[in-house]
């Protein structure tokens, strides 16, 4: 699990590329991170034309900002480029559930789902 002050690094260091740097909370940023390590990676970046945000606060049952997104990615050490043009497939992944299991937000989707 990424630690506070990974996390807290991460924000200091990362390139909003004009996005407001709101972050909702580092559950938020941890819920990113599973779903952006989940993805394709890819050579080059390239936009991916749907609202990732979108998909990841579906999967993740949280409300996830692109400042989360931005700084998730600014952490994971296989993606590259600037939000929202990652290196990521544009057939994007819905992840396994399971990847939201150490998250304590994630872990209310998991509740949620299995009701």
């Amino acid at each position: 699990m990424l630690s506070e002050e990974t996390i807290a690094l991460a924000k200091a260091r990362a390139n909003y590329a004009g996005f407001v740097p709101v972050h909702q909370n580092d559950d938020c940023i941890r819920i990113a991170y599973a779903w952006l390590d989940a993805q394709i990676k890819t050579a080059e970046p390239c936009e991916v034309p749907v609202s990732q945000r979108g998909l990841i606060r579906s999967w993740g049952g949280a409300l996830v900002m692109y400042g989360d997104i931005i700084v998730a990615a600014e952490i994971h050490p296989d993606i590259h480029g600037i939000y929202p043009c990652l290196n990521l497939s544009r057939e994007l992944t819905f992840p396994d559930p399971a990847r939201l299991a150490n998250i304590a937000r994630g872990q209310c989707r998991l509740r949620t789902q299995a009701i």
